[in-house]
């Protein structure tokens, strides 16, 4: 169970003092080892009365963001706050300078004095999840730097030079990033003199008040992802996708003038490049690269805009995006994601071992001769054979369901009608 904090300590750090109505802020900075050592530890099973439950999946994942982006890792201030009224020592007094508009402003430097051990002085109103990741990163640096000195020991006696140096490796590797905890900095936010129904109102507030970021608008600027940054490049250079895509919305309808949303091109790329339910981890995104991705997500969208004439239609200015959406299967980011699959399970052969990515070109005759029968059969409302494969959830819908196990079925019958030479053969997925 965690919740638990260490012995009693008292720190004293430097802060700017910033005055509130009946409150004092005060900024300054901990080591992270420090904030865990001060801080009391969330546990997900067990939820401070006054804040949410943690996800402890959550907290790993940015524990692990945090290990791999030594260079560029970056994180809100943590935000702090307490029932006391803080005791502090002014190291200068209050100092007017003029801000950017001539205003004058105070500023206050002081020492405070902060108390680990006692949640009734410091509590976390924002920031749950860096306090328990970092915490489960330091227990599993523990772990691994005990596991690597066990090794280097065993392979010492048995005299396997070149796996205890390895060994050694590990070792000096975990400890530079275990030192990291100790040298580097979080930002703190700390609101004085909060009672707990405050406290609680002042999470709720937080919480309300956030605008978070959609998928669309996290594939456009997270180029920490392989994905989002071929995405990018198929978005300005494809003719297909030229001003044609949404670069804030998760979904085009109604009369939205683009044919697709950014988040629709990086499943689109993600499935022809790892399957429809491929997963792209870190050893992917270490091993491949940006230009071979590009390339073969290329190859599927020239071979796609060549062989249905309603895509070139729309690049020749002859068909909205609106009608498509309106007519044509084609105007689903369902159907996009399907065929991507599909592509990706007739054509392509990946070594996730040393990032390699082709195409086999024999296949791929095959899948572009599926495509112009696929683009012959392709008007609404859905006919009878459609229905038959019993992935549509009605005659009147227009995409087949998004459900993970009904994607991996209407992939497993496009890559069959491609074999088979022949769309609607066979009928179903309960046949193949």
């Amino acid at each position: 169970m965690l919740g638990l904090m260490g012995e009693m300590q008292k720190i004293n750090v430097v802060a700017q003092r910033v005055k509130r109505s009946g409150t004092s802020a005060f900024l300054f900075t901990l080591p992270i080892d420090q904030a865990l050592d001060l801080l009391e530890i969330p546990d997900p099973a067990f939820p401070f009365p006054d804040n949410r439950r943690v996800s402890k999946k959550h907290a790993m994942d940015f524990g692990q963001y945090w290990e791999t982006h030594e260079m560029d890792w970056i994180v809100p201030p943590l935000l702090l706050d307490s029932p006391k009224t803080f005791k502090y020592r002014e190291i200068n007094r209050t100092s007017k300078f003029k801000d950017f508009v001539g205003k004058s402003i105070d500023a206050e430097l002081v020492e405070l004095q902060l108390i680990g051990g006692d949640r009734e002085f410091l509590r976390i109103l924002d920031g749950q999840h860096r306090i328990l990741g970092w915490y489960l990163k330091r227990l599993e640096l523990d772990s691994r730097l005990s596991d690597a000195t066990s090794s280097f020991n065993k392979f010492t006696l048995k005299g396997d030079k070149e796996n205890a140096h390895l060994s050694i490796l590990e070792i000096d590797l975990i400890k530079k990033i275990n030192s990291r905890l100790q040298s580097e900095h979080v930002a703190v936010n700390l609101v004085d003199s909060l009672d707990s129904a405050l406290h609680q109102q002042f999470f709720v507030d937080i919480a309300k008040n956030a605008l978070g970021i959609n998928k669309t608008v996290q594939s456009k600027f997270d180029t920490s992802s392989i994905i989002n940054r071929v995405t990018q490049s198929l978005i300005k250079n494809h003719r297909l996708f030229a001003d044609r895509i949404d670069l804030e919305k998760t979904s085009c309808s109604g009369a939205n003038p683009n044919l697709l949303t950014v988040v629709n091109v990086a499943d689109i790329t993600r499935h022809a490049c790892f399957g429809i339910n491929g997963r792209v981890n870190l050893k992917k995104e270490n091993n491949y690269n940006d230009e071979d991705l590009t390339t073969n997500v290329t190859v599927f969208m020239d071979s796609i805009t060549k062989h249905v004439p309603q895509l070139q239609a729309i690049i020749k200015g002859h068909l909205t995006a609106q009608s498509l959406r309106e007519n044509y299967l084609l105007g689903s980011g369902t159907i996009w994601r399907c065929l991507a699959g599909a592509f990706y399970e007739a054509c392509v052969i990946t070594d996730d071992d040393s990032g390699s990515i082709e195409i086999d070109s024999s296949q791929l005759d095959l899948f572009e001769k599926f495509l112009v029968q696929l683009s012959e059969n392709m008007d609404l409302p859905i006919g009878r054979k459609w229905f038959e494969t019993n992935l549509f959830p009605q005659r009147t819908s227009k995409a087949p369901s998004s459900r993970a196990q009904d994607l991996s079925s209407m992939v497993d019958l496009m890559v069959s009608w491609t074999q088979s030479e022949e769309i609607f053969n066979p009928r179903n997925s309960e046949w193949l």
